[in-house]
């Protein structure tokens, strides 16, 4: 029987992560409504006794999930090559989200797909998925000052360009495609229209 009191503070945060990773296993497989305490502490292999002593009941663990998610999308974000060219490193953070929709599907859909019925987020949980964005932010105040876009306040610049990524990679999870090369030959030509529909040149046509 695993006793969380004798675990080291690192024993206990490889324990968190086996938790989380156990929980999200369950949600891609089942869905949401799969997962409870009591399965998810057979399948890590310890009592539901000990699984609350890391969490409070299955909302936590799927907000722990969320921001975990998040946290993850942000990463990948940053390790993106920085491109001079403000087109081209938007045109990069686009593949990277993708990678990371295709890689995590069951963590993308908790993230943007369908409401769990036991979890909320509040606004603590909001304001922290609103920091991942905050490269692609970085990258479209790059290109207005390199004088590429038409002029609209920057929120609304990266809310196209985001709502265009998001939605390729929503219809490529849902099976729209029957294979990858026609999803990403479909998902660069929507990259690439989105970005044209928002240069100041093009518009000027």
């Amino acid at each position: 029987m695993v006793r969380a009191t004798a675990m080291s503070d690192a024993e206990k945060r490889e324990l968190r992560q086996q938790i989380l990773d156990t929980a999200m296993r369950i949600m891609g497989d089942v869905g949401a409504h799969g997962l409870s305490m009591r399965r998810l502490a057979t399948e890590v292999g310890f009592s539901t006794m000990v699984l609350y002593n890391f969490f409070r009941d299955k909302e936590e663990i799927v907000a722990a999930l969320y921001l975990r998610g998040f946290t993850e999308l942000g990463e990948e974000l940053k390790a993106v090559r920085r491109f001079s060219d403000a087109r081209r490193h938007i045109e990069a953070l686009g593949h990277a989200y993708r990678r990371f929709a295709l890689r995590c599907p069951a963590c993308y859909q908790l993230m943007f797909g369908a409401p769990v019925k036991e979890f909320t987020p509040d606004q603590d949980c909001l304001e922290k998925s609103y920091l991942c964005m905050e490269v692609l932010t970085a990258a479209v105040i790059e290109g207005q000052k390199q004088g590429l876009f038409i002029e609209l306040p920057v929120e609304m610049l990266v809310l196209q360009l985001w709502s265009a990524v998001h939605g390729m990679v929503s219809l490529e999870l849902r099976g729209y495609f029957e294979t990858r090369q026609d999803a990403t030959a479909a998902f660069e030509i929507r990259v690439e229209t989105a970005l044209r529909g928002l240069l100041k040149e093009v518009a000027k046509c």
